[in-house]
């Protein structure tokens, strides 16, 4: 029998673009699949209007809770899923049909891919085609360049323990991207649009945007091993990103102490991880 997948669509007042996105996933060539709706303590009365009057369709789970932010709606529509293979949706996203299909595929093909993830385009306010890049296990350390509605198993969601609820204001994803990488787990790109993201004004995205500083630090030190280790091949990247923050009459005392505590000092691990962590010391304190 064809592995079952779960559609996974956390909702929290989007009640609007709800029906959309469910009936993306109903649309699917793939037929083995459920939809897991976790309706995330909505308040507004349409929102609440549309999940009492949802399609009533045997694949459809509705799953309601208080509200707990998307990190646990998500683990818990996981922790109920039956699927062998995970695809988050937002419940104001939709995917192309063919996308689940060519995951599983992908997936059931090669035991060492364990995301699967395509090009994007934006719709709504913007509208912007996006190729993503190639898989890189570097690079996921400083872009989160690929969206939330990707492809991977259950079974290393359970590995890493799921999506990371400290994660309060955006990029959940971009952390467990990580949390997978981090045990050696490998991306690969779909090079074609399956995920379309609707820009508004209300979009999650830009939220996390506005925080990305504090987000980007909070990853950090949740994976601060994992980082220090990884540092010579990623410290430019993540300076060019970050300088932008911190205000510039202390630029050169973090970057002075950054090149003393990394660039002349012993080159052993241990040095490299005093260094980082002094740098991140610098950016907690000094960074806007």
């Amino acid at each position: 029998m064809a592995p079952k997948v779960s559609v996974i669509i956390p909702c929290y007042n989007y009640g609007k673009w709800l029906n959309e996105a469910v009936k993306s996933a109903l649309n699917s060539d793939w037929d083995n699949l459920e939809v897991i709706i976790v309706d995330d303590g909505s308040d507004d009365k349409e929102t609440i209007r549309v999940l009492d009057n949802i399609i009533k369709h045997p694949k459809i789970k509705i799953l309601r809770q208080n509200n707990q932010g998307v990190a646990n709606a998500r683990n818990n529509g996981i922790k109920i899923a039956e699927g062998k293979y995970i695809l988050p949706l937002d419940s104001d996203d939709i995917i192309d049909s063919s996308f689940i299909k060519e995951s599983v595929e992908i997936l059931e093909n090669d035991d060492c891919i364990g995301i699967v993830y395509s090009d994007f385009a934006y719709f709504g306010n913007i509208k912007n085609v996006v190729e993503t890049p190639q898989w890189d296990s570097t690079k996921i350390l400083y872009q989160n360049f690929f969206t939330n509605s990707s492809m991977f198993r259950k079974k290393d969601w359970e590995r890493v323990g799921g999506y990371n609820p400290k994660m309060k204001n955006g990029y959940e994803d971009w952390e467990f991207w990580i949390s997978l990488a981090q045990t050696g787990v490998k991306g690969y790109r779909i090079p074609a649009i399956r995920v379309f993201y609707r820009k508004h004004k209300l979009s999650r995205s830009d939220v996390a945007s506005k925080n990305h500083l504090d987000n980007f630090k909070t990853i950090i030190k949740l994976h601060s091993e994992y980082y220090a280790d990884n540092l010579e091949k990623i410290i430019f990247p993540i300076l060019i990103k970050i300088m932008k923050y911190i205000p510039t009459e202390i630029k050169y005392r973090c970057t002075k102490r950054l090149i003393k505590n990394i660039f002349f000092s012993s080159s052993s691990t241990k040095h490299l991880r005093e260094g980082f962590n002094c740098f991140i010391k610098d950016l907690l304190k000094f960074a806007k």
